[in-house]
């Protein structure tokens, strides 16, 4: 008389290693490459940021004859993004301004001096 055995039910654990190994190899591939892209990320948001205070200051310009100082989200029309600090001054008794914007986990900062050729540095 033959007696049925079953089927072991899972998996070997030479299998769990394989798939462990894999899945660890592919997170250790994966995770620098996130990481440089929400660098790349901030800094956009730095440089947009900028670059739309600058414009913001034009336009109150147009509008007010004068160059705002301050922080840059209480400019008119400014929004700024999340994390990004941005300020600006008036210099050479109003008719120049400057405005720095950065973000505390960005590797660049960016400064937009109306009096330079080309007016945004970042760094």
């Amino acid at each position: 008389m033959r007696t049925h055995r079953g089927s072991a039910a899972g998996f070997t654990l030479i299998e769990l290693l394989t798939v462990l190994t894999i899945v660890g190899t592919l997170a250790a591939i994966a995770i620098p490459q996130f990481s440089g892209q929400q660098a790349a990320a901030l800094n956009a948001r730095v440089v947009n940021d900028t670059r739309n205070a600058a414009l913001a200051e034009e336009a109150y310009y147009d509008t007010e004859g004068e160059y705002i100082a301050g922080d840059c989200g209480t400019f008119p029309g400014m929004a700024v993004s999340p994390g990004v600090v941005c300020a600006a001054v008036t210099e050479n008794g109003g008719i120049d301004f400057r405005v720095s914007a950065s973000h505390p986990s960005a590797n660049r900062a960016c400064t937009w001096d109306s009096s330079t050729v080309p007016s945004l540095n970042c760094s």
